[in-house]
């Protein structure tokens, strides 16, 4: 027997065993593909790294769409989205160069409800191993074809291909722009608007610091340079023989 619902189809009822097999009605599969959110990332790679590795990733919900991404080369192309229909996507992914030095972050909050949320980072700051808490400070795509920028990279919205997918396109920045990036998108890169979740630290970084230490040897030995350390900033100007 059938039972009304409050649409304009019937459900059909059948019994236990039978209905463990019998396959999802149409209905269902359409609320399905209504609710899935998928993001396309657009990597271009202009940095100094040739490859970067993957390094990690962590979904709240869903994931890759097929095979993950190893490396990322010249270029690459990352799909992601949601797994299931009650629950959007959410997570990151990181990569890293051969000495661990240089670490990119991709995160991405997609939800049922809102809009998709994204931001990224391409540095050499520890904090990018695990960055879960920039992913709750992950601000809403601005409108397509306006960039934004962040450590080590810019990022823009190419298009929404849907009401679900959205297209995005990531460019890695080398630490000395002359000769590898076009002179429009140099122009375009000076004037793109720092993201939200970057403006604190990009105030903290426009207060420079120096520190001048002058040494007054009365030992009577010599002494010669040998070896350095610095965690953050360095030499002003080459170091003391």
């Amino acid at each position: 027997h059938s039972i009304a619902t409050p649409g304009s189809f019937d459900v059909c009822v059948h019994s236990p065993v039978r209905s463990r097999f019998s396959p999802a009605p149409a209905w269902l599969w359409r609320c399905m593909s209504v609710f899935k959110r998928k993001v396309h990332i657009q990597i271009i790679n202009c940095s100094e790294f040739g490859r970067l590795s993957l390094a990690g990733e962590f979904f709240h919900g869903g994931g890759w769409v097929g095979k993950r991404i190893e490396e990322i080369e010249e270029d690459a192309g990352l799909e992601l989205e949601s797994h299931a229909w009650t629950h959007g996507l959410s997570g990151y992914v990181t990569y890293r160069n051969e000495d661990h030095t240089k670490f990119l972050c991709l995160l991405v909050s997609y939800p049922l409800l809102g809009s998709c949320c994204f931001t990224a980072r391409f540095g050499a700051h520890l904090q990018l191993r695990d960055p879960t808490e920039l992913l709750q400070k992950a601000p809403e795509l601005p409108e397509p074809n306006q960039m934004r920028k962040a450590e080590g990279c810019t990022w823009e919205l190419l298009a929404v291909a849907s009401q679900d997918v959205i297209v995005l396109r990531c460019v890695l920045l080398p630490e000395d722009a002359k000769g590898r990036l076009s002179r429009q998108f140099t122009q375009r890169l000076r004037e793109a608007p720092w993201c939200p979740s970057a403006q604190l630290r990009t105030s903290l970084q426009d207060a420079t610091r120096h520190l001048c230490i002058e040494v007054c040897n009365r030992s009577g030995e010599d002494f010669v340079f040998e070896n350095d350390w610095f965690r953050y900033g360095g030499w002003l100007a080459t170091p003391a023989d």
